[in-house]
């Protein structure tokens, strides 16, 4: 579990790093105060939901979840071998 958080942070880490564009979005929110029923907080959550629902952030998901099926098959054989064997 712990191999699986650690992979998820450095993926989305190095692609959201790159992302300027995203970056500057996020740095326009600054200072445009909070209009009623949407604050500061809700529009940046609007931002980082847009980015992992766009491509960069699906690729970024696919490559989390192959590491995902990588090792949840690894640990499965693992438990089989475990098993004993009639």
């Amino acid at each position: 579990m712990r191999k699986i958080q650690l992979v998820g942070q450095s993926v989305h880490s190095n692609e959201l790093q790159i992302d300027d564009e995203h970056w500057r979005k996020c740095a326009n929110e600054w200072g445009r105060g909070s209009r009623r029923n949407f604050r500061y907080r809700d529009r940046m959550n609007g931002h980082n939901n847009n980015w992992f629902e766009a491509e960069r952030g699906r690729e970024a998901e696919s490559r989390v979840r192959a590491v995902i099926t990588d090792e949840w098959a690894k640990t499965i054989a693992a438990v089989d071998q475990l098993m004993p064997r009639d």
